[in-house]
């Protein structure tokens, strides 16, 4: 009989969930942050190059959920890195059922995520902000930031969108992904 060395294992990374109204921070036990099901929810997600951290949040209402969105940004700048060379994105923000030719609660949302990264200190070049214009029901955004490898990944099932930053991406038509601005690190 030979000896037959064995295959190494390639483990992928398990996932830190982020829940609805949850905020999380990549810890070297979990180098992935994950979060699923965003329609007209918003998925914020902030990225340290220098230090390989990460910090993601998913929540409803912007505007009552101002202290998550502010409770992870400033974890986000406590981590000791160059803020000014963070990079952040934000997906989801489907129009809300609400919304109307007079009145926009969607716009309410969209422009409270502006102004809470802007009250941060994060400019405008650092922030890839890509609301969904989609009808409301008609797919679902998942987020997936792996600081290890520094990608971020936003795909919606239904339509087979993948932004993957860092790699150019195709979706399934075969057209080209949205957005692939370059490599984070």
């Amino acid at each position: 009989m030979s000896e037959q060395t064995p295959t190494p294992e390639i483990h992928s990374p398990q996932p830190t969930e982020v829940g609805m109204g949850e905020w999380h921070k990549s810890t070297e036990g979990s180098r992935v942050l994950e979060t699923k099901g965003l329609g007209p929810c918003i998925g914020i997600a902030v990225y340290d190059p220098a230090t390989k951290t990460g910090h993601m949040t998913h929540i409803a209402n912007p505007l009552r959920d101002k202290e998550t969105i502010t409770a992870m940004l400033d974890s986000a700048r406590r981590q000791g890195g160059d803020v000014s060379q963070f990079r952040v994105w934000v997906r989801g923000g489907q129009p809300h059922p609400a919304d109307n030719d007079v009145f926009s609660m969607s716009g309410l949302y969209r422009q409270a995520v502006h102004d809470n990264l802007a009250s941060a200190g994060f400019t405008e070049g650092q922030a890839d902000i890509q609301f969904d214009d989609a009808p409301m029901e008609s797919r679902s955004t998942h987020l997936r930031l792996d600081t290890e490898l520094g990608t971020f990944e936003a795909t919606s099932p239904n339509s087979h969108l993948i932004s993957t930053i860092g790699q150019e991406a195709l979706s399934s038509s075969g057209l080209p992904s949205t957005k692939a601005p370059g490599q984070l690190a």
